[in-house]
């Protein structure tokens, strides 16, 4: 799982690994992924605000 903080123009900022097997690459690869998604901003009031969230990531090895 990675955890993340989204701006309010859905851009990622700060990203770290909440839950994750080290040294495999798995979590440089789930944190990269996140960085290169952009989101849709979250709305408080219908004004764009920044916030927190975790994202489970799934991978499978073929």
């Amino acid at each position: 799982m990675v955890a993340a903080y989204i701006d309010e123009k859905g851009n990622v900022g700060e990203c770290w690994v909440v839950q994750g097997i080290p040294k495999t690459g798995l979590d440089e690869a789930a944190i990269d992924a996140v960085r290169k998604t952009k989101f849709k901003p979250a709305k408080q009031r219908d004004i764009s605000v920044g916030v927190y969230i975790v994202i489970p990531i799934e991978f499978r090895l073929e």
